[in-house]
């Protein structure tokens, strides 16, 4: 049951549709009620009908969302889940903030090895970084991506459209390796149609592992004098 709560927007989404008396909403109402960001909403609810979850219907021009009570996992177990996350003391907004500017994923460096496989640091943390095990489409395409962004764009070859499957992998994924098992906050890291819209907040680099290493002594360094 564990798929149903595979993020921090799904299970407020969730709370939402089990916990009101109302049954039927409109995307910016939930998207008020749940406080987060539209995108990031209609995302959750795309996965939601995808998988059954809830269905959707036009009226007037507006679309609006139902949770499914024939969905496999609609028990009580559900709301007896929801209802303990609902009462468990949740932190001040001032700790949520200072966390969350802890956890932004700011810069995303890859690593070339000597064996030909790769790992990934984030924030200039050369000290606990992920290999990449995965050498799917979706990373080939990333990497060339960091390694052609100085290419002028009428002088770039081979650009791609994005899927949805590459886009739901790196954005808001914690299986991503990206995000260190939980380490980093959930993110949109791409946020364009095609691959040149990697996030322009979030810096990226390819690294050797010769310059891996310099960087990990200088940071060893760095923290023997402080």
């Amino acid at each position: 049951m564990e798929e149903l709560f595979v993020s921090k927007v799904r299970v407020k989404i969730l709370q939402l549709f089990l916990t009101s008396e109302e049954s039927l909403f409109h995307v910016r109402e939930i998207v008020r009620r749940v406080d987060e960001e539209i995108n990031a909403v209609r995302r959750e609810l795309a996965r939601m009908e995808k998988f059954g979850m809830v269905t959707s219907e036009w009226r007037a021009n507006r679309r609006f969302y139902t949770f499914r009570k024939d969905y496999r996992f609609y028990t009580n177990r559900i709301h007896i889940y929801l209802l303990e996350k609902l009462n468990t003391p949740q932190k001040s907004e001032k700790e949520n903030n200072k966390l969350n500017n802890a956890n932004k994923i700011e810069k995303i460096t890859i690593i070339e090895l000597k064996n030909g496989r790769r790992s990934v640091a984030v924030n200039d943390n050369y000290n606990e970084t992920r290999e990449i095990k995965d050498n799917s489409e979706s990373w080939q395409i990333f990497i060339k991506e960091i390694k052609d962004k100085n290419i002028r764009p009428d002088n770039r070859t081979g650009v791609k459209d994005i899927s949805v499957s590459m886009r739901d992998y790196f954005n808001y994924n914690e299986n991503c390796p990206i995000y260190m098992s939980g380490e980093y906050a959930l993110t949109e890291i791409i946020t364009g149609r095609d691959i040149r819209g990697i996030n322009p907040e979030i810096k990226t680099k390819i690294i050797s592992e010769k310059q891996f290493s310099t960087l990990q002594k200088r940071k060893a360094k760095q923290l023997k004098t402080t």
